[in-house]
């Protein structure tokens, strides 16, 4: 109970604007803090439904307040190491299957940061939380079944590039890790364009339409670079069916971007072209996304949209707009982690206690 008082009083407090009542709610953090360690250090409260609960409410209250610029990844690592060690089969019914795949995107980005193999690929974890309700595995959960993946990747080519600066392996040591990743990442780049045509281009109700920005539209206006001109244009906006289908999109975006960084294959590599375009996706579906979404689902685009800053060069029209909406959202839904500029989540940071590239204010 300690952990819903101190975030419920703090978070109360912040919202009417009473500092006496939100440095109360501060008071018991530290208090919380302490019983949530002490409860991951047991055998069998770390498999306890309460201790996923209140690690994954902090995680949320941490998204909000910001109290350190690593608390919030350092929260999301915790959690995903928390689920790991309770197990696949403890997450196929009630609060725990909720908390597993409502923020199944949270856990798979986490893994992703890490860029080390995550026990979330394996086929038990892949299955075994669904098996009792197998319709509810939907669009966006057969994308994470690819993206989850992706870590493993990652970590081969961070293996490369310190084998290159060792000189301590031979160049046929060498051509065979570079022909496991190149063979790897050609792999999963195909099943995510078959995700793709099969999920989104095939479906029945058809792929997000493009409809032409209003020009007294008060959103941020995105510009982009038209390369077969030279030319600043502002393209289309995306507009989906639902809010699944735009997050599922966005995460479609950043996870190939991610997948691209690691893609050093000599031929039909994923290139600087279809990379910038993968990033303009996301841009281009972030206010359809921030208009129609309620507060409480905004940081469902947080880690698509620190993904697509990397992509943009510095000084650029596509980081000016990605700036203020950043400024839109720390103001209008009162989030911190979009005000820090989420540098902490870069999938380049590696494991939290990295030190992680700040992002810049502005173009």
């Amino acid at each position: 109970m300690d952990a819903f008082e101190s975030v419920s009083i703090a978070y109360f407090g912040r919202s009417v604007q009473d500092k006496n009542l939100e440095a109360a709610g501060f008071r018991l953090y530290p208090r919380v803090l302490r019983s949530l360690q002490q409860a991951l250090q047991d055998p069998q409260r770390s498999k306890a439904e309460s201790t996923l609960v209140t690690v994954t409410l902090l995680m949320a209250f941490e998204s909000v307040e910001r109290t350190t610029q690593v608390s919030l990844i350092a929260h999301v690592h915790g959690a995903l190491r928390l689920i790991e060690h309770r197990g696949p089969e403890n997450h196929i019914h009630g609060v725990e299957h909720l908390l597993y795949t409502e923020l199944r995107p949270y856990w798979v980005a986490a893994a992703i940061v890490s860029r080390t193999p995550s026990a979330l690929a394996s086929a038990d974890w892949i299955n075994l939380p669904w098996s009792a309700n197998p319709d509810r595995r939907d669009i966006l959960h057969y994308l994470l079944d690819l993206a989850v993946e992706i870590p493993a990747l990652l970590w081969q080519f961070d293996d490369i590039e310190a084998t290159l600066k060792s000189n301590m392996y031979s160049a046929h040591e060498i051509s065979m890790k570079q022909a496991s990743l190149w063979s790897g990442v050609a792999d999963l780049t195909n099943r995510f364009r078959q995700w793709k045509v099969q999920w989104v281009d095939n479906n029945p109700d058809g792929p997000p339409q493009e409809v032409e920005v209003s020009p007294d539209d008060p959103f941020p206006r995105f510009h982009c670079r038209d390369f077969r001109t030279g030319g600043i244009i502002t393209p289309p906006m995306f507009v989906y069916r639902d809010l699944r289908l735009a997050q599922t999109m966005c995460l479609y975006y950043s996870t190939r971007l991610i997948l691209s960084s690691a893609d050093t294959r000599p031929t039909d590599r994923v290139g600087p072209l279809e990379q910038y375009s993968l990033g303009c996706g996301i841009c281009r579906s972030l206010e359809w996304y921030i208009v129609n979404a309620p507060g409480n689902m905004i940081n469902r685009l947080a880690f698509p949209v620190r993904v697509a800053w990397e992509v943009f060069p510095d000084g650029g029209p596509e980081r000016q707009f990605m700036y203020e909406v950043l400024k839109l959202v720390e103001k209008r839904h009162a989030l911190g982690l979009w005000g820090s500029n989420m540098s902490e989540i870069s999938p380049r940071a590696g494991p939290p206690r990295s030190q992680s590239p700040e992002m810049a204010t502005g173009a």
